[in-house]
């Protein structure tokens, strides 16, 4: 697999700078009503691996997620206790880095800046992931205040990026190309047959 064309992929088509939503392919979202439930975020969650159940196999992640053991955010009780052996199951099979912040990070602020933007965009690409991986890494991209970085399910099939999203519990599409659009929002449109998900769709 050339993990470099994935890589390129991403950089090329996510803007980074100003949101995902800013993506020149960017195709909408759905998410929570209620953006404070674990529960629905579980329930995208499900939702996600039922609607593309036949293509789990066939997705490419390109994840960046890393953890920084000094800045520890407390999540509560609930939400650590599920985390926490995820984390550890996750930075097991490298989709995670861990690292020290105050021996990691400069003291100057520029430079951290930086930092965090290359951390940000250092890829690790995998193919013919577990649909159990497939949800963790969502959830903990829904839910984990101490995860950062960014993770995207790329379909080639359908042409479309696909990520978890933190604020409302949900998920985005960005596509590869304008062939993406049928598929991207039929997803997000299913997803809202359920009263607890709303959607939004840009340029339709």
């Amino acid at each position: 697999m050339d993990t470099s064309f994935y890589n390129d992929l991403i950089l090329k088509k996510i803007n980074f700078s100003d949101g995902y939503g800013s993506s020149e392919t960017w195709i909408g979202y759905f998410g929570s009503i209620n953006k404070f439930s674990f529960k629905n975020a579980r329930k995208a969650i499900l939702f996600f691996s039922n609607y593309f159940a036949k293509d789990l196999h066939d997705i490419i992640i390109a994840v960046s997620y890393y953890i920084d053991i000094d800045d520890f955010i407390d999540d509560g009780k609930r939400i650590q206790k599920i985390v926490t052996p995820i984390e550890d199951q996750l930075t097991k099979k490298k989709f995670i880095s861990k690292l020290s912040g105050n021996d990691f990070f400069s003291t100057d602020e520029k430079i951290v800046d930086k930092q965090i933007s290359e951390l940000n965009t250092q890829f690790k690409v995998f193919d013919h992931v577990d649909k159990e991986d497939l949800q963790n890494l969502s959830l903990l991209g829904m839910v984990d205040s101490n995860v950062a970085g960014h993770c995207f399910f790329i379909i080639e099939k359908y042409n479309l990026i696909i990520y978890p999203q933190s604020d409302n519990f949900g998920f985005g599409c960005i596509g590869i190309n304008d062939n993406a659009n049928s598929k991207g929002i039929d997803f997000l449109k299913s997803a809202s047959t359920d009263n607890n998900f709303t959607f939004k769709l840009t340029h339709f």
